[in-house]
């Protein structure tokens, strides 16, 4: 089986005898080339590309295959399933879960693959986003958002880290759960809210979330101190008397001479 060095220079030497609409890739090179789109982002790519076209698709192409493969992502969008079926290929059935934001450019784009707009600030039902709140095929409704409705000025991430089953095993690379745009406005109690709704979900698909993480903002610090019970805690929020709650027990060895 030829390398992926041999596969990578092949295409561009058979590419260079064509014209340029008609470039072909092999699957290698195709999964290359959206490695480099993801991890090196657009003006990476398109650096690459500008000295080595014959080697690489067009970012349009890339776009295609996104678009007709299951990498797409649609906003707010939970994906439990996929996360089961990459814990299940991994076999691995514990996890952390993390939540951040980071800012973004406050613009509006219209989705055509879900018929929604993009960009404003994802409204939330008990610390849930909804997904595709903003569609509709009316003109009028879409002037009234963007008189009404604010842009969203961050993107808050859910990731999930696989934990190894054994410390011999190799680390796992971390799963993207869901991304939505929001504004710095949400409550810790809504944050809680929505770390509940990962644990049960999760646990449906047999996955244990063991733990969260994030950074070192108020409101999450407050959330996870009123889930461990530091300095405050809920009288009808008990996490720890849940019959879900995680539990480590610990064995003792004594040893006679």
């Amino acid at each position: 089986e030829p390398t992926f060095l041999t596969t990578f220079i092949g295409c561009i030497v058979k590419n260079l005898n064509k014209p340029s609409n008609n470039y072909r890739y092999s699957k290698s090179v195709e999964q290359f080339a959206l490695s480099l789109y993801i991890l090196g982002a657009k003006m990476t790519y398109q650096f690459v590309r500008m000295n080595l076209s014959p080697a690489l698709p067009s970012v349009q192409t890339l776009n295609k295959l996104i678009s007709s493969s299951d990498l797409r992502v649609n906003e707010a969008q939970f994906l439990f399933d996929k996360l089961y079926e990459y814990f299940n290929g991994i076999d691995v059935k514990y996890a952390f879960a993390a939540e951040d934001c980071t800012g973004v450019i406050r613009k509006i784009n219209y989705d055509q693959q879900t018929n929604s707009f993009v960009g404003f600030a994802t409204p939330l039902v008990n610390g849930i986003p909804v997904s595709k709140y903003y569609q509709t095929n009316s003109f009028n409704q879409l002037e009234s958002w963007f008189n009404s409705s604010d842009k969203s000025s961050l993107l808050n991430m859910h990731m999930i880290q696989p934990l190894p089953s054994s410390n011999n095993s190799p680390a796992s690379s971390a799963f993207l759960l869901s991304g939505y745009g929001v504004l710095n406005t949400y409550t810790s109690m809504e944050i809680l809210r929505r770390l509940l709704f990962i644990f049960n979900n999760s646990l449906q698909k047999n996955i244990r979330i063991i733990g969260f993480s994030t950074d070192g903002d108020a409101k999450y610090l407050r959330a996870m101190g009123l889930v461990s019970d530091f300095f405050a805690s809920l009288p009808y929020f008990k996490l720890d008397e849940r019959r879900a709650a995680f539990d480590l027990t610990t064995t003792t060895t004594t040893t006679t001479k």
